[in-house]
């Protein structure tokens, strides 16, 4: 938890690995998982798009930018936004995204629901599992 982003993580029994951010923002929100750094994570951001429909978009790292990622991992996601917060939440499987036991995230949001429009904050933090 910053200030203004609240993460959450869960490992269900069925090898699913779910994923929050909530942050203090109508713009777009984003939560990756691979290096603990934007470079070679894999990054999903959701805002709503101009049709007030949300969307997602599934994205690799490269340096301080993104581009579209090769293939997708997000088994299911949802985003929820209003009164100046927005949520995003996704499952994907977790022994794609876990390595050794590690769990690296980073997170981010941003002002705007333009999804290539850069951050207000970003972070990130590493989980160890139980072996």
């Amino acid at each position: 938890t910053s200030g203004n982003a609240t993460i959450g993580v869960s490992l269900g029994s069925e090898g699913q690995l779910y994923l929050a951010i909530s942050a203090k923002t109508a713009g777009w929100v984003a939560v990756g998982t691979g290096t603990g750094r934007m470079d070679g994570s894999n990054l999903f951001l959701s805002a709503l798009g101009a049709d007030g429909k949300p969307v997602l978009s599934e994205q690799l790292g490269k340096g301080h930018f993104h581009g579209d990622a090769p293939a997708s991992l997000v088994s299911a996601w949802k985003l929820t936004s209003g009164e100046g917060i927005s949520t995003l939440e996704i499952s994907l499987p977790a022994d794609k995204v876990i390595e050794g036991g590690k769990l690296n995230l980073v997170w981010a949001f941003g002002k705007s629901p333009d999804l290539k429009k850069q951050h207000s904050e970003r972070g990130s933090i590493r989980f160890v599992t139980a072996q």
